[in-house]
């Protein structure tokens, strides 16, 4: 919409003429953003292999205070997101 969906007409004229690139277009970004959500709240280890997410920050702060709301907000990061790790781990993935 930022860039080309100024008018209706635009769009439909986009649709109409490359519809099928578009629609390739917005499931490979929206497969894409839902990875990286995935990436970003997983589990810092997952079977014996280290993971660079989220939750290794709470580790590299020496405030208690600090840490235990970082901790809290990484844990309410991983509730909101369970929908993209949810999708990532289907066997068959339908956008």
């Amino acid at each position: 919409m930022e860039l080309y969906g100024t008018k209706k007409s635009r769009i439909e004229l986009m649709n109409r003429s490359a519809g099928h690139f578009f629609r390739m277009v917005q499931d490979s970004w929206w497969e894409g953003l839902m990875l990286h959500i995935a990436r970003l709240t997983d589990r810092p280890m997952v079977a014996g292999r280290t993971n660079l997410t989220l939750h290794n920050l709470p580790a590299l702060i020496p405030d208690a205070a600090l840490k235990a709301k970082i901790d809290r907000l990484c844990t309410e990061a991983t509730d909101k997101t369970k929908v993209a790790r949810d999708w990532r781990n289907r066997p068959y993935r339908a956008s």
